[in-house]
């Protein structure tokens, strides 16, 4: 992405994050807008979400999000001075939850490693992933 993409695209955070604000969708409520990826061209922007709750409120903020995408996109219009502005587009932010399976894999290595030789063995499938030493298996 060139600068001036990355700085449109910061700036159409902030603006989407304002808008979302007036939204009383109770899908949107606990929204996030998390980046902004604008093409070379700036006629898109795919605008990255994530929101505070279970995985079925996230496939339920997407859809929100594409039944107000309209309504944003006439928001960016009013609150920016591009001649065009990009269509956008949603995609969760996947970042978070690949973060949280990360910290909880993690937190199994831990108790693996605490855990005396005989509990390891019954331990969770984590074990035959990573080895009784806590190295890889190959």
């Amino acid at each position: 992405m060139s600068l001036r993409a990355d700085r449109v695209g910061e700036s159409l955070r902030e603006i989407l994050a304002e808008g979302l604000a007036g939204f009383t969708d109770p899908r949107l409520r606990y929204a996030t807008i998390t980046a902004v990826e604008v093409s070379g061209d700036l006629s898109t922007a795919l605008v990255y979400y994530s929101i505070l709750g279970s995985a079925e409120e996230l496939v339920a903020a997407g859809t929100a999000f594409k039944r107000a995408r309209k309504r944003l996109q006439t928001y960016v219009a009013e609150h920016t001075t591009m001649k065009r502005t990009p269509k956008l587009a949603f995609r969760p932010d996947d970042g978070i939850l690949r973060g949280e399976r990360i910290d909880t894999l993690l937190r199994k290595m831990e108790v693996v490693e605490t855990a005396s030789p005989e509990a390891v063995e019954t331990a969770s499938p984590l074990v035959e992933l990573l080895g009784t030493d806590g190295d890889p298996a190959l």
